[in-house]
């Protein structure tokens, strides 16, 4: 089985010896993958600005494995920003090979059922003065 690489197109890919992803057979393995914008060549001192850049780009090294299909097909419920904005790089109408759901996946009839259950379970250990320390 042969590997594919994603490369971001950075310098350093090839001086430490990674790439932004890593396709073999039917996985896809996301590595390599910082806060750095290769727009703009620079890092945020912000972390949080670092952790939306890594999602964003993750976002563009699965478009560009789904474009030039490297990799078949994919699905996501959840992109780097929620709700939706225009301008992600997975909302593209040329990457017919992606689905994108309305970040639903979990409301599944069995997840809800489990939902349901957890609370009332959790409402039942409270009132017999067993309280859980079960976050839902």
């Amino acid at each position: 089985m042969s590997r594919t690489y994603v490369s971001s197109g950075s310098e350093f890919e090839s001086k430490i010896g990674y790439s932004r992803a890593v396709v073999d057979g039917d996985y896809v393995f996301v590595s390599g993958t910082t806060g750095y914008d290769y727009d703009t060549m620079s890092i945020s001192s912000d972390p949080i600005k670092q952790a939306e850049q890594c999602f964003k780009n993750i976002e563009k090294a699965l478009k560009e494995a789904l474009q030039a299909r490297i990799i078949a097909g994919a699905a996501t419920d959840v992109l780097s920003v929620e709700p939706p904005v225009d301008g992600n790089v997975l909302l593209d109408e040329r990457i017919p090979n992606l689905i994108v759901t309305p970040h639903v996946a979990w409301i599944a009839r069995e997840s809800r059922q489990r939902l349901i259950d957890q609370v009332a379970g959790n409402v039942k250990a409270f009132l017999d003065g067993k309280p859980q320390n079960q976050v839902i």
